[in-house]
């Protein structure tokens, strides 16, 4: 073997020359790119195809990269002969360029759009399609009159008919003319005003008609019946019903000495009809039978009502609807939860007459008396307890590693604690739990308890195992020691692969070895026992340690700094090669003829920037009669073993 030495001068200045990677070229143009969007009135970003309205702005967005290789760029937007835009891009505001073209369509169609983009001078097309659509027209709608159907009046007394329109078309006017009246009648403020006199006697018909200033005008029409009734007639009687803000009901002619028939209940919000009554304190009911000798008036009796009103309270569904009218003291019975009503993490625990619970609670089925006013009664909820929508997962790091575990719950007011090994970790109280370089130490069973106001539940158990082996491209596992912050494989490698998968030639000529320029591998001696191979590892040239393939991920062929940091780590702790489980074995080395197994061990190391010319590499050596390595510079055909170190 042939060790050539250089001075500690020339290697400092190897190293500092030659210390910085040179840089990667910049993108060429094969990287160039544009690309096309639009952007709709309303913001929202598309590609391809956009559909928007007539009179809005819209956006054609044109992204150009690397803009250095783009010579220039055209838009072009067009439906037919009856729309043609073009806008032309010759200049850029920097290396990436996003320009938009606004656009305000004012007919209705489809717009084909292109965009070509020359790089280089070679064209690169992209197409897109933009609809626009016409604003929609609101319907024009009639107006609706309100007259009273029939009426009656005698001669000689003066007769008010009021009348009313209102307009679907809540920005409409409506205006009210009388196209049919008695000839001495007036209309005026929307009152038909009319004293009939004995040659009225009979009926008549009064037809109006509603207009409104649409466009076009729509109109409407309707009409009332008057009955006149002559003075003089003395057989017929009117009984005129006053509903005390109730609905209309039409009076009656009575012959005189009958009776009069009951007519329809009106109605009134808010309260139940009690009958009719003789006088206006409604102390004194009307009997139909009664016989009729004169012209009345019966008043009307109201009792208030009240009525049950169900609310979600921060719920969606349908809530119960109870359609009853309920008098004061009535009893109520309380409507049960529908299977639709519901509230994100929280559960239903009944009604109650408080928004915040605080109230009477009422369950359905129960009943209760209603008072004096309607009562509303309030979804009642409870928050859900917790439910772990995601649950931790084990990880199996090497020392040192960063690792974290995380759960994802649903529910209101949520609170974490994380355990290890059933032992509380005051400081981890989120969703997330991350520890940063782990020791052995941290290895355990973890896991969360998320809680709330209405209990707690427990994630499932997960397992930090930290690992004490790492695997080669064949399988092979090494044990690992941890040395001060360093992570060492305890064995040396032996893999017959590199890492993607390809293998590694092995050359067991002796003569071959010497003029070995590239990759290669054997065993010292050539060996083939499985058991000499496992103990001392295989020896490899320079050239396959260089192709950077050898490590898994996460490792890295030792460097020259890590073989400084170990020994100077093991000289303050009073450490040797096999008390801090480093376990140096002395593989020999190749050179054609195998050498000095048991004696010496030969390790390839990285040192920043290795030897000049490419034929010499650096390695450490490490004798059985020391405890120090040395760092020597040596032919690259040689083979070493290979100790690989954590990242």
């Amino acid at each position: 073997m042939w060790v050539r030495l250089l001075s500690v001068t020339i290697l400092l200045l190897g190293l500092m020359l030659l210390f910085c990677n040179p840089p990667a070229p910049p993108p060429g143009p094969e990287n160039a790119f544009v690309a096309l969007e639009f952007k709709s009135s309303t913001g929202k970003i598309t590609k391809d195809t956009l559909i928007d309205s007539t009179g809005k702005l819209v956006k054609i967005c044109m992204i150009h990269n690397l803009t250095q290789y783009i010579d220039s760029s055209i838009l072009k937007i067009s439906k037919g002969t009856d729309f043609n835009e073009v806008h032309p891009l010759r200049a850029f505001k920097g290396q990436y360029d996003t320009t938009d073209y606004p656009v305000v369509f004012s007919a209705p169609g489809s717009y084909t759009v292109i965009f070509i983009s020359y790089i280089e001078g070679k064209p690169t097309v992209l197409n897109g399609t933009i609809t626009i659509l016409g604003k929609q027209v609101m319907q024009n709608q009639k107006p609706a009159l309100s007259v009273p159907k029939v009426i009656q009046t005698r001669v000689g007394q003066e007769l008010t008919i009021p009348v009313s329109a209102t307009d679907p078309d809540s920005n409409q006017q409506v205006t009210i003319t009388v196209t049919k009246k008695p000839g001495n009648a007036t209309f005026s403020a929307n009152q038909l005003k009319w004293t009939p006199a004995a040659a009225d006697t009979g009926s008549d018909t009064v037809i109006f008609t509603a207009t409104d200033n649409g466009s076009p005008a729509l109109t409407a029409t309707d009409s009332c019946i008057i009955v006149v009734i002559a003075l003089w007639k003395t057989d017929s009687l009117m009984v005129t019903f006053n509903s005390n803000g109730g609905s209309t009901v039409v009076s009656i002619m009575v012959a005189y000495g009958g009776s009069v028939l009951e007519p329809a209940a009106p109605t009134k919000a808010r309260f139940s009809f009690a009958g009719w009554y003789s006088n206006q304190a409604l102390t004194t009911p009307f009997d139909f039978s009664t016989t009729i000798t004169a012209a009345r008036t019966l008043y009307a009796k109201w009792n208030p009502v009240y009525n049950i009103v169900y609310l979600a309270n921060g719920g969606s569904g349908l809530v119960p609807v109870d359609n009853n009218e309920y008098t004061s003291g009535q009893l109520v019975t309380v409507l049960g939860k529908p299977t639709g009503l519901t509230r994100q993490n929280y559960d239903f625990t009944g009604w109650n007459t408080a928004s915040d619970g605080t109230g009477t609670n009422r369950l359905a089925g129960s009943t209760f008396q209603i008072g004096s006013k309607s009562d509303t009664l309030y979804a009642n909820w409870k928050a859900s307890l917790p439910v772990i929508t995601a649950q931790p997962v084990s990880v199996n790091p090497y020392p040192f590693d960063s690792i974290s575990f995380s759960v994802a719950a649903d529910g209101i007011g949520l609170s974490y604690q994380w355990y290890k090994d059933s032992a509380i970790i005051p400081t981890a109280t989120s969703a997330a739990f991350a520890k940063q370089k782990v020791t052995y130490s941290d290895s355990g069973f973890y896991h969360c308890i998320v809680s709330n106001s209405s209990g707690s539940t427990k994630s499932s158990l997960v397992k930090l195992a930290i690992r004490t082996t790492v695997k080669d491209a064949d399988s092979n596992e090494y044990a690992i020691v941890v040395i001060g912050d360093q992570v060492w494989t305890a064995e040396n490698l032996r893999t017959t692969r590199f890492n993607d998968g390809t293998s590694i030639p092995m050359v067991n000529d002796s003569a071959v070895w010497t003029n070995l320029t590239t990759p290669g591998y054997c065993f010292y001696y050539f060996t083939t026992s499985v058991n000499e191979q496992r103990k001392w590892g295989a020896l490899y040239n320079w050239y396959t340690v260089n192709t950077g393939k050898l490590a898994p991920a996460g490792w890295h062929v030792s460097t020259d700094d890590d073989w400084e940091t170990v020994e100077w780590y093991m000289f303050e702790h009073n450490l040797n090669w096999e008390n801090s489980g480093f376990a140096a074995l002395l593989g020999g080395s190749c050179g054609g003829e195998s050498y000095g197994q048991g004696e010496f061990g030969f390790w390839w190391c990285f040192k920043g920037i290795e030897a000049d010319p490419p034929s010499n590499a650096w390695a450490r050596l490490l004798r059985s009669t020391t405890e120090k390595t040395s760092r020597i510079l040596v032919s690259s055909y040689i083979g070493y073993s290979i100790r690989l170190v954590k990242n």
